[in-house]
């Protein structure tokens, strides 16, 4: 067999006078070789569909990334300052009335990842503590909103409210009155 580097011309010169001739693969081969063409146009096919699953998968990771949620986070302590484990706290989207709740952990720290961006009303209940709630706390996309609550010793069905102003984008909404509340300033 000859190499296709080392080939005589004499060999070639039948391809470059008819282009009509029928090649057999070995003489195909020779032609390639001696054109300067080799292999490449035969992985031609399989690289540019490696190309495009790659360009597609790295695509799809992209956005896969996109968050449209956000994330509820905080530590419950005692009057004392101590860490409050076990604490049930529920958080709740005032518009829809969607609720999800989680506990405390032995440190006292609690998540709620991917809720509903909203305005949220949240509660901590604990036996033996006064029921925590603060309103108006607004949550957006890819935001992370913190509550750290402070429980008092007595029972649940007494409560420590804590009503935070809401914030827009047009300005501070000031929250409702409730009864009990005086109107004089």
């Amino acid at each position: 067999m000859v190499s296709p580097v080392s080939a005589p011309l004499e060999t070639l010169i039948p391809f470059i006078e008819s282009p009509f001739l029928v090649l057999t693969t070995e003489e195909a081969r020779l032609y390639n070789f001696a054109m300067g063409l080799g292999k490449a146009r035969t992985n031609a096919p399989i690289n540019a569909f490696l190309a495009i699953l790659a360009v597609t998968f790295v695509l799809t990771r992209v956005s896969l990334a996109q968050v449209v949620s956000a994330t509820l986070t905080g530590t419950v302590t005692d009057s004392s300052g101590a860490v409050v484990p076990g604490a049930m706290v529920t958080a709740t989207e005032t518009n829809t009335g969607v609720s999800r709740s989680t506990q405390t952990s032995a440190e006292g720290v609690y998540s709620l990842p991917f809720l509903n961006p909203g305005t949220y009303k949240v509660d901590v209940d604990k036996e033996g503590f006064k029921r925590f709630t603060e309103a108006n706390l607004q949550l957006d996309v890819s935001s992370v909103g913190r509550v750290n609550a402070m429980l008092t010793p007595g029972s649940q069905k007494e409560s420590s409210d804590v009503v935070r102003p809401l914030i827009t984008t047009s300005g501070i909404v000031p929250p409702l009155m409730t009864p009990g509340m005086s109107g004089a300033g």
